[in-house]
């Protein structure tokens, strides 16, 4: 498969899931217990690429100081993927033990990016997240699609309240970033989701915004064994009303259908800006969580900071990832309604309501 191919198969993948201005990269950042060398990640990436061409090019592995870390991710996670650019970007810190990984979510998702990055550093990584399998959703596309557009006229998801009010014609691209590290060294999806709906409610309320409906998005894997490098992700789509917790979240979930497939055929893609106005709303929430599990890797992964993508109006994703030392919580928001100091202190009450939330059980 040349580049070109897989840039546009990427494209395909997520070309109908209702935000064209976002670039679709999700990141990771790792710190190792052991140094990697730039030669060891070059020659190990086209190992990579070379086995799974839906990953397009190897990219050049760029070497930076620590203090480039955050411009670094930034940069990864905010840059749209060209024509013939790599899918995967990457970076090391020159003492190799910080490293930044990003792919378009089109060729892998979060388990996918983590099996990328277990490859570059020689390491078997796992998780403990568990996978839905074969389960899939009673209802076709077109059916929820319908459903989700009837929604959002009659009962629309809240959404968290803007700190940033940009002129209607004020192209404002990206995102801006919040990350905690926690002591706790597992975080069920249950017990985010409800801290994030927590934290969303006390936002809107100390701006004067009322909460009457959270509509929240989950990832979920379909893989039943160690992820690999590439994509096979659902979605589940919960409304969380007060007063929900934890237990009462971890039961919708577990009887949740998965969001319908989305239809990437050729046939659907020339119908893509039908479907793409049907799927911003379709896949509207007012929440995203992505939960990576407690991840093993033989020590070698010391904290993992996962950053999955944030779409729709006034964006907000957050990303989950434990390892034996730390449990590391991330936000990501849009820049056209937030900022950075926006992004801190989301995470950090999201992160205290994890905390809490640990003590109570």
């Amino acid at each position: 498969m040349s580049s070109e191919a897989a840039v546009e198969q990427a494209r395909r993948v997520v070309g109908l899931y209702g935000d064209p201005t976002i670039s679709w990269s999700i990141g990771m950042h790792a710190e190792l217990a052991e140094p990697v060398t730039a030669t060891e990640l070059a020659e190990r990436l086209g190992a990579v690429v070379a086995e799974f061409p839906h990953l397009g090019a190897a990219p050049d592995v760029q070497s930076i100081q620590a203090q480039q870390l955050g411009e670094t991710r930034t940069g990864f996670l905010d840059d749209r993927y060209g024509d013939r650019d790599p899918l995967l970007r990457l970076a090391t810190t020159v003492d190799g033990r910080q490293l930044v990984i990003a792919a378009h979510h089109g060729a892998v998702d979060g388990l996918g990016l983590l099996a990328v990055a277990g490859r570059l550093v020689d390491a078997s990584v796992g998780s403990d997240s568990r996978g839905i399998g074969a389960r899939r959703s009673s209802r076709t596309f077109v059916v929820s699609s319908m459903r989700r557009l009837g929604e959002a006229v009659f009962a629309p998801p809240s959404r968290f309240a803007a700190e940033v009010a940009h002129p209607a014609s004020a192209a404002v691209a990206g995102d801006v970033l919040g990350v905690r590290h926690l002591t706790v060294t597992k975080a069920d999806t249950s017990l985010v989701t409800a801290s994030a709906c927590q934290a969303m409610r006390d936002w809107n309320a100390a701006h004067g915004q009322p909460t009457s409906r959270i509509v929240v998005a989950v990832g979920a894997s379909r893989r039943t064994d160690a992820p690999t490098p590439d994509r096979d992700t659902a979605y589940l789509r919960i409304v969380v009303d007060p007063p929900d917790h934890a237990p009462q979240i971890g039961a919708r979930l577990e009887s949740a259908e998965p969001e319908p497939d989305f239809p990437v055929t050729r046939g659907s893609w020339n119908l893509a800006p039908l479907a793409t106005r049907m799927l911003r709303n379709r896949l509207g929430s007012s929440l995203f969580v992505s939960n990576l599990g407690r991840l093993t890797s033989g020590g070698l992964l010391r904290r993992v900071a996962f950053y999955p993508a944030a779409a729709g109006p006034r964006a907000v994703a957050v990303g989950v990832a434990s390892t034996a030392e730390a449990t590391t919580v991330t936000v990501r928001m849009s820049r056209s309604s937030f900022t950075a100091s926006s992004a801190e202190r989301l995470c950090t009450a999201i992160a205290d309501q994890i905390e809490r939330g640990r003590v109570a059980q």
